[in-house]
């Protein structure tokens, strides 16, 4: 085999059990050099006969170093395969950010159209074109959350604050508006957020019209075992007026997948 061969087996994981893939990388020219056959006309035997015709040392090692990142994994695999063998799927990188969609793709009805509405995926296939009027950029892409896909549509005004976020294949939060063009539902986005990352104003918990006395009660207790840094605000269905609770909270993903169970449903934004 070429080295080129050799190297892609390596970055799509075939050779894994002979060590880390950046270390196999980094030593392919080495292991060429020390292990060649003494006679380049010599073909060594499928079963290993004639392993006393190889030159170099038996006990070399593999350098130690950090193994690439996963998304450096997944890119190689995708780029040699068209696919990532060692990427998670993306209903399981979703599901702990649940809490922070109003919507899951597959729910939601043919032709229909949403006002307000939030959903948690990773950016798929993506499109950035320029207008032709202010010569600004901006951008098509498909979001995947797991259950489904659906296009959305980001205006330069938006693009220009969050094309940093754009590039990185992780789940994001995309809030907007849902409509009908051309026969087909697209997502308008008004803001793009990494769920990662805390909020910079007052959390806002949506509470359901029909919530219990003593689920509001347990919400309070839940809330108190997460003290911090971000205000917090109730904020009842079926009303306009908000609600300032007297203290403050950490924000995280699963303080707001556990408010979300907690009141079925309710969306932490």
């Amino acid at each position: 085999m070429n080295k080129k061969v050799v190297e892609s087996l390596v970055k799509v994981g075939a050779l894994d059990q002979f060590g880390k893939r950046s270390a196999l990388i980094a030593s392919l020219e080495t292991i060429r050099d020390k292990y060649k056959p003494r006679n380049n006309t010599d073909q060594q035997g499928l079963f290993g006969e004639d392993l006393d015709k190889i030159a170099g040392p038996r006990d070399f090692k593999l350098p130690e170093m950090s193994e690439f990142t996963d998304d450096e994994l997944q890119r190689y695999e995708k780029q040699l395969l068209g696919f990532s063998l060692s990427g998670k799927p993306i209903s399981e990188l979703v599901e702990r950010f649940r809490g922070l969609a109003t919507h899951r793709i597959s729910q939601i009805e043919s032709g229909e159209q949403i006002s307000d509405m939030k959903i948690v995926g990773i950016i798929g296939d993506m499109r950035i074109v320029v207008t032709r009027r202010t010569g600004d950029e901006m951008a098509f892409a498909k979001v995947d959350d797991g259950t489904g896909k659906m296009e959305v549509v980001i205006f330069p005004k938006v693009y220009k604050l969050v094309k940093g976020l754009l590039m990185a294949k992780k789940p994001l939060v995309f809030a907007g508006k849902l409509e009908v063009r051309e026969d087909s539902q697209v997502m308008i986005v008004g803001s793009l957020s990494d769920p990662l990352l805390p909020p910079t104003d007052a959390v806002v918990v949506s509470v359901p019209k029909h919530v219990a006395v003593g689920q509001l009660a347990s919400l309070k207790n839940l809330l108190l075992k997460h003290p911090g840094s971000s205000g917090v605000v109730l904020r009842f269905e079926g009303t306009k007026k908000d609600f300032p609770l007297p203290f403050k909270i950490t924000w995280s993903p699963e303080l707001a997948e556990l408010v979300s169970d907690l009141l079925q449903g309710a969306a932490l934004r």
